[in-house]
């Protein structure tokens, strides 16, 4: 049989005197493979769950071929690192809410998504939250066009109120002119008469 640290069966019955070894069940002849789903000395440990495809551990030491999405290691009983998901941890977690580790399976975000990202993953940009970087640009040009023809409307209508004072206060000094000229003022004159006649 199968005896642990390659010691000989007994030649006469085949047993095994120290016992089997790891991956086999614990006879007399350690000829029994363990079941499914244990494996090592004498079969003791119970395999994860976590190869790929439901695939049975190694029945001597539990490890698996390849591991299931979101698991690592020789017996895929890890989960993937921080910021890691997927078949051999190989994937990058998209934005979880507060930098929160993604399910290590599929790379969902169970507390939702940090601002800006939405989707499952929080992979995805959220409308108008990646803004063009010519954007606020285009905005301070377009307040400063606002601004700046706030300002000529003003000074337009500052002109052209100055202009119609102007002209209001050349009519008005035309019209006094014309008053001094048209109405003729006398003259201060010596009335002064030599005789009164009483008759």
């Amino acid at each position: 049989g199968h005896c642990l640290d390659d010691i000989t069966c007994n030649n006469i019955n085949g047993t095994c005197p120290g016992g089997c070894m790891a991956g086999w069940q614990n006879t007399d002849k350690c000829d029994k493979q363990c079941r499914n789903g244990t494996f090592g000395v004498r079969c003791t440990h119970t395999c994860t769950e976590n190869c790929l495809n439901n695939e049975i551990c190694n029945k001597s030491d539990g490890g698996c071929r390849n591991c299931a999405p979101g698991w690592e290691g020789h017996l895929c009983d890890k989960t993937c690192g921080i910021g890691q998901y997927g078949l051999k941890c190989q994937h990058k977690c998209g934005h979880c809410f507060k930098a929160e580790q993604c399910f290590h399976t599929n790379g969902s975000c169970s507390g939702g998504c940090m601002e800006g990202y939405r989707g499952e993953m929080c992979s995805e940009s959220s409308v108008g939250s990646t803004q063009d970087p010519t954007t606020p640009f285009i905005a301070v040009i377009g307040i400063l066009v606002v601004i700046i023809v706030v300002l000529i409307t003003i000074i337009a209508v500052g002109v052209v109120i100055l202009r119609n004072a102007r002209k209001t206060n050349k009519a008005n000094s035309k019209l006094n002119e014309i008053d001094m000229y048209d109405s003729p003022t006398a003259k201060p004159e010596n009335n002064v008469y030599d005789v009164i006649s009483t008759s």
